[in-house]
């Protein structure tokens, strides 16, 4: 490889880094989600934020509000709210209506909905703790959070419970009269869930902890005993029970009827497979058990995805939940015996973490085939140094040509994937772009002008001049405008994975010059760079001492150039 190539390609990688760290860094992932009934509908609170940011001021947070009886279907209420999420109930103000809170980092936000207008009051928060959840006794409503010293830098392993009275005016941080119970984290937090039961609020903790770094989800767990203790608007109940028999694994409860419920979505060990959600009825003091409210056992199959991890019960629907990873939304519905599953809501977001690390996948296929082509291609040429090169020789190979493609492909994905994030454009993500044959996305258009300009500017694009190709005319000089935009705009088409073994390959085969369909019309072909220049510097070298030849040597010179004519009517230029 040349200085100028080796210079190139560096350049190259600097320009494709950033994209691809841009790109990264805007995948989002979802951090906190939410489900609450307000004025008799059913609303989501989802938290986003990019998937590699450690900083809660980058997150921001949306609102769904569900369309249908059985939550198959939703709408969005608000997105793009700024500010970490860390968990949300309802309040009903009893004399205007129901709200929405939400918490954030020294604020609750209560949202009124009427009809399509929103309207938001901001309270501040008091205390050095973080209120996370909430419930409501008569017209106050009660939020609650754990308070930790902090130790050498990180928060003590035990916390006090701490909790504030709304009034629907402000927030009032109160001094139970029976000490407080203690909190205990895991090593990646705790979890705290308040629930309005029979008359109490009943608050349920449970430790998190992190997972297998192998494993892309989960990316944490709830391990150990399941604690819950009473609060009836003064004093805390005088006893903490706890609940040793329910498998690890996210867990939300909510009250029905007489009872306590919980679901837990309990972690396969095994990478890309996840465990359906286990239902169960919680003890009413220490002498009870924990009783399984049983379904038929579903196991999905294993398949290339992040396994969901967090699942919670939607408010106002009977029996059905909503199960999550990172990246996107199930609906599970408790069937008489089984199960249903609803994949991908209508109408809930979804990210593309998944899409674009197949994306990277297949840039770094790219960046190997083009090694691997770059070397084939140098071995050629120095044999084509030390011999004459035939008109075959001249013709680009196939394996060469799909390397150059694949440099070309990784680059517009990258490409695409900065630009619709930067104009917040809804992409399906490299895999959908590749697959689809719609003319109307982002991505045809970076295709066409990208191909047709380097083609028609230079002969070549980025990734047929590191393989050491060019597209040529029948006369072997540089196409035209219309050429090479009848070749690309055909090749959209005999490019496409699913059509190429029917469309693309079977005319490189057949026919003499390699050509696609895209070149037959637009009448041009591929061939090897240097292998053409040297074939024409041999011809004309051959030419020339056919001319110099002797008088008396005029009949051979004659049938020499006889031959030479009809080698050249069959030679690339």
């Amino acid at each position: 490889m040349t200085r100028a190539r080796r210079l190139g390609a560096c350049a190259a990688l600097l320009l494709v880094a950033p994209m691809l760290s841009g790109c990264l860094q805007n995948v989002g992932r979802f951090w906190e989600v939410n489900a609450e009934r307000v004025d008799g509908e059913t609303y989501l609170v989802a938290g986003r934020g990019p998937a590699l940011t450690a900083s809660p001021d980058e997150r921001t947070f949306g609102i769904y509000r569900a369309r249908s009886a059985d939550c198959g279907a939703w709408e969005e209420v608000a997105s793009g709210l700024q500010g970490p999420l860390w968990g949300a109930c309802a309040f009903d103000t009893q004399a205007d209506g129901e709200r929405l809170c939400t918490f954030h980092d020294g604020r609750m936000v209560v949202f009124r909905f009427k009809g399509t207008a929103i309207e938001k009051v901001y309270v501040p928060a008091k205390g050095n703790w973080q209120a996370e959840t909430g419930a409501q006794i008569g017209a106050s409503l009660y939020v609650f959070g754990a308070e930790f010293q902090v130790v050498n830098g990180e928060p003590a392993e035990f916390g006090t419970l701490r909790v504030s009275r709304y009034d629907g005016k402000e927030l009032k941080e109160l001094s139970p009269s029976k000490s407080p119970p203690r909190i205990q984290r895991g090593k990646s937090g705790f979890w705290l869930k308040a629930v309005y039961h029979e008359g109490v609020i009943a608050l349920c903790w449970r430790a998190i902890a992190p997972v297998d770094l192998l494993d892309l989800e989960p990316p944490m767990t709830f391990d150990g005993p399941l604690r819950t203790v009473t609060f009836d608007g003064e004093r805390y109940g005088e006893q903490v029970l706890t609940i040793n028999d329910l498998p690890d694994g996210f867990t939300d409860v909510w009250s029905e009827g007489a009872d306590l419920m919980a679901v837990v979505q309990p972690q396969n060990p095994q990478f890309g497979r996840s465990t359906a959600p286990r239902r169960f009825r919680l003890p009413k003091d220490v002498e009870g058990e924990v009783t399984e409210l049983a379904l038929a056992e579903r196991n999905e199959p294993e398949r290339l995805r992040m396994k969901p991890y967090a699942i919670l019960r939607l408010p106002g629907a009977k029996n059905v939940f909503l199960r999550h990873n990172s990246q996107e939304f199930e609906i599970w519905r408790a069937e008489a015996d089984a199960w249903s599953v609803q994949a991908r809501p209508e109408g809930l977001p979804t990210n593309n973490l998944e899409l674009f690390l197949l994306g990277m996948l297949g840039m770094g296929v790219g960046f190997v085939a083009m090694g691997l082509g770059m070397a084939f291609r140098r071995r050629r040429i120095l044999r084509a140094f030390t011999t004459k090169i035939k008109t075959r020789e001249v013709l680009a190979p196939l394996t060469l040509r799909i390397s150059a493609f694949l440099v070309d492909l990784a680059l517009l994905l990258t490409a695409t994937e900065a630009l619709t994030r930067a104009l917040d454009i809804r992409s399906g993500g490299p895999m959908a772009n590749i697959n689809s044959l719609e003319m109307n996305r982002p991505f045809v258009a970076l295709y066409l002008i990208y191909l047709v300009l380097c083609e028609w500017s230079y002969g070549a694009t980025l990734g047929k001049w590191a393989m050491g190709l060019c597209v040529v005319n029948d006369k072997g000089e540089r196409p035209n405008l219309w050429s090479v935009f009848v070749r690309n705009l055909v090749g959209f088409y005999e490019r496409n994975p699913v059509l190429a073994a029917f469309a693309a390959l079977p005319t490189i085969f057949l026919t003499p010059r390699n050509q696609r369909l895209g070149d037959l019309l637009a009448r041009t072909y591929v061939v090897q760079r240097d292998a053409l220049h040297l074939y024409k510097e041999q011809r004309e070298a051959e030419r020339q001492a056919r001319g110099g030849a002797s008088e008396e040597d005029g009949a051979s010179g004659s049938a020499d150039a006889s031959g030479s004519r009809k080698a050249n009517d069959e030679a690339p230029a």
